[in-house]
């Protein structure tokens, strides 16, 4: 069951300046709604894997009992630290009345950026990699693909991805032993006097810095919980579109369990509505049918969310799939 989003945890930790919270999340849906867990230790965590499970068995009376059992490994992931550092040029600083209206000024374009960045990174670099990189192993393939080939070639593709959440097992990660009341620490680096930075040309340049940082994670412990459909190609011209058909999609989801209550289907927004010509197809129009509706929100009952995070339809094919 899950019980913290990101936008919770994140508004816990940032009681001091709750104004960040919605400038990271501002076109980051995906990263807004995403799990989330304590780490272990901080800056690391550890968990334990499954590898052999053995239940009580049937036998007849009189008969020995079998040994049940439950074999794990310890396994540790570090969180990824998740920052950078901002500058304001002295000169800069002057014209904005202090480098403090500088920084304030800028901060919600920067953050939002960070929101996008961080979101595209855990789509790509986590979940979508995670169910290629499995199904090129055959992990996990009694359950069905981890990744599915839609058909589409070249390099206008797009892909859809579900992820099943389940705790200590699919989830995210953050440090809530750092205590600073901030989702972002902000320091003010040299105390926040005079420093130099070197432009483009090698130039040192005056200015004021500040440096952002905090420390986030994806576990990804069962293959089995995380698919994706890969190569969908939603051009018409010259031919018809590589969607994902309807049975794909199903067994994408039936493949990792799906519940609506703690499962989701992630992709681009122009994917999403390419997929409306399924509902188009099945819907009728009478004489009174004023609007005709071809949108909706959820494939049998698995949410279906939309981020502009996704390239958009310039994903390279994806081979041996």
């Amino acid at each position: 069951m899950i019980t913290e989003f990101f936008r919770d945890a994140a508004i816990n930790m940032s009681k001091k300046q709750p104004i960040m919270v919605e400038q990271i999340l501002r076109a980051a849906p995906i990263l807004e709604m995403l799990p989330m867990e304590q780490s272990s230790h901080g800056l690391w965590h550890k968990y334990e894997e499954g590898e052999e499970v053995q239940g009580a068995s049937l036998v007849d009376a009189n008969s020995p009992l079998p040994e049940m059992y439950s074999r794990t490994g310890l396994k540790q992931i570090d969180l990824n630290i998740l920052g950078g550092i901002q500058y304001c040029p002295s000169d800069t600083a002057d014209e904005f009345g202090g480098a403090a209206n500088y920084f304030n000024r800028k901060q919600g374009r920067i953050f939002a950026k960070t929101g996008q960045d961080a979101e595209k990174s855990i789509l790509y670099n986590n979940f979508r990699k995670f169910a290629i990189d499995n199904q090129l192993a055959g992990i996990d393939a009694d359950y069905g693909p981890r990744a599915y080939d839609a058909g589409g070639s070249g390099s206008a593709n797009f892909s859809m991805i579900a992820v099943k959440f389940m705790p200590q097992e699919i989830t995210g990660l953050y440090d809530a032993k750092r205590g600073s009341g901030f989702l972002m620490d902000m320091m003010r680096i040299g105390g926040g006097d005079l420093t130099f930075y070197e432009d483009s040309n090698g130039n040192k340049i005056p200015a004021y810095a500040v440096l952002y940082k905090t420390r986030v994670g994806i576990m990804l412990a069962n293959a089995r919980y995380v698919s994706a459909i890969c190569n969908i190609d939603i051009d018409t011209t010259p031919l018809t579109p590589d969607l994902p058909t309807a049975s794909q999609i199903d067994d994408l989801l039936a493949g990792i369990e799906a519940d609506s209550s703690d499962t989701f289907l992630y992709m681009h927004p122009r994917l999403k509505t390419a997929l409306n010509a399924y509902k188009a197809a099945a819907l009728q129009t009478l004489v009174e049918t004023e609007n005709f509706k071809r949108t909706f929100t959820a494939w049998n009952g698995i949410p279906m969310i939309g981020s502009y995070n996704f390239l958009n339809g310039t994903e390279i094919t994806v081979s041996g799939l």
